[in-house]
């Protein structure tokens, strides 16, 4: 039902919005396991809430694997089984798009996750990186376009693109734009998210959380 909820253009119901969006855990480079994080979730009033940890093309963060994300849907399912009528968790991933735009994560293992694309290189390359981030639109499967800049607030203005081509990109996928609330991101800055309200996308607002805090 939740994923229902998701994959609809309507909102009327009052629970969509209670949501807690993209947060990491131990088996990326979160600080606590997934329990953790749910109850954290629950006490701030979300009624569903969808992990994201990082895909294995991140090698900083030593993210999931094929085998990892295996034995976290197994987690997911466990935390259901006890507590999915109170907080009903969904399982994404945050994948990564490489240089030429395609995923590090291969289609055939897509499936049952809520796939977040996200750039976390060449952030500071002058060059435009517009049909970069149109290839990722185009993968199977992609949910939402996690900060879509890589920006860091007064320090890493990001990706340089096309912004209002993106956008229609994405309006026209049904991608929705992650509007990332971790303090140091702030990722899109106003001007830029002004361009994907424009192209009459849709967003899913986000924390980006580490840690239960």
């Amino acid at each position: 039902e939740t994923a229902t909820w998701l994959a609809s253009p309507g909102a009327a119901d009052p629970r969509h919005l209670r949501g807690a969006v993209h947060w990491h855990t131990r088996a990326s480079d979160g600080a606590a396991t997934l329990d953790a994080m749910a109850r954290a979730c629950l006490r701030r009033g979300a009624s569903w809430a969808v992990v994201a940890d990082h895909s294995r093309g991140l090698a900083c963060v030593n993210g999931l694997d094929a085998e990892g994300v295996a034995i976290q849907r197994r987690a997911v399912e466990a935390w259901n089984r006890r507590h999915g009528d109170e907080l009903h968790v969904l399982q994404g991933l945050e994948a990564e798009i490489l240089d030429d735009g395609r995923l590090d994560l291969p289609r055939g293992q897509r499936a049952g996750l809520l796939v977040l694309a996200a750039i976390h290189t060449e952030l500071t390359e002058r060059s435009d990186q517009t049909s970069r981030v149109l290839r990722a639109l185009d993968e199977p499967g992609v949910w939402a376009l996690a900060h879509p800049r890589g920006r860091l607030f007064a320090r890493r203005g990001g990706v340089r693109a096309n912004w209002e081509v993106v956008f229609r990109a994405a309006a026209a996928a049904g991608v929705l734009v992650e509007v990332n609330g971790f303090p140091r991101r702030q990722d899109p800055d106003p001007p830029v998210l002004r361009l994907a309200l424009d192209a009459g996308c849709r967003f899913v607002l986000a924390s980006d959380a580490h840690h239960p805090r």
